[in-house]
């Protein structure tokens, strides 16, 4: 909003934020102009571009002493009760191919759609999640925990951004896009977007370019 209200005032901005499911179903009706979306299983609806991939993690209470440095396997995130998104949620999908991958049956602890809940029932003793390291950015909730990567290099998830086939996107739309992938971008290069590989080539920032694999 800071960028465009300096660069581009003239344009009328609506910020829509919900579950991916109901951004899907808007894109495809024709509803939203671009969405960011975090993986699609029917693309030939929309028009996607690759913006970057997110490592998983583990996390737990802060007396359980999991290290950033210190990979965890999904085996052993496993033992303990898991606090993970209900079933369709495009995270539950990774969770449930990563714990099939290391052949294990997870304890389902709670299910719960919202990341900051899930890191409080976690703060609460309520169990362990698995998410992605951006979550733990999340000041008010992320001193009572601790977090690991995950041992698993299929682990991640991938983050796209979508615009409907069914119409071109507007001079006003390519505007707000190349401004959000730039936001994206320099988050990803300056740490405050961590554990992600960029994908996208975003318009130049001024910065060096992004670190891979960080």
């Amino acid at each position: 909003v800071a960028r465009l209200s300096r660069t581009h005032p003239q344009i009328d901005l609506q910020i829509t934020t919900a579950f991916a499911g109901h951004l899907r179903e808007w894109l495809y009706e024709g509803l939203l102009d671009a969405s960011i979306l975090f993986g699609v299983s029917d693309p030939g609806a929309v028009r996607v571009t690759p913006i970057a991939t997110e490592k998983l993690w583990a996390m737990a209470p802060r007396d359980v002493g999991l290290s950033d440095v210190k990979p965890i396997t999904v085996r052993d995130v496993a033992a303990h009760p898991l606090i993970v998104p209900a079933r369709g949620h495009a995270l539950r999908t990774l969770i449930d191919e990563a714990t099939a991958r290391a052949h294990v049956e997870p304890r389902i602890s709670v299910q719960v759609n919202a990341s900051r809940l899930a890191m409080r029932l976690v703060a609460g003793g309520h169990g362990w999640t698995i998410l992605p390291a951006v979550c733990f950015t999340y000041g008010d909730v992320a001193a009572t925990l601790s977090m690991a990567p995950l041992d698993d290099p299929q682990a991640v998830r991938d983050l796209i951004l979508a615009s409907p086939r069914s119409h071109r996107p507007a001079p006003a739309t390519q505007v707000v896009t190349n401004a959000l992938l730039g936001l994206l971008r320099e988050a990803a290069q300056d740490g405050s977007w961590p554990s992600v590989n960029w994908r996208a080539d975003a318009p130049a920032t001024g910065h060096s370019p992004v670190r891979r694999g960080n």
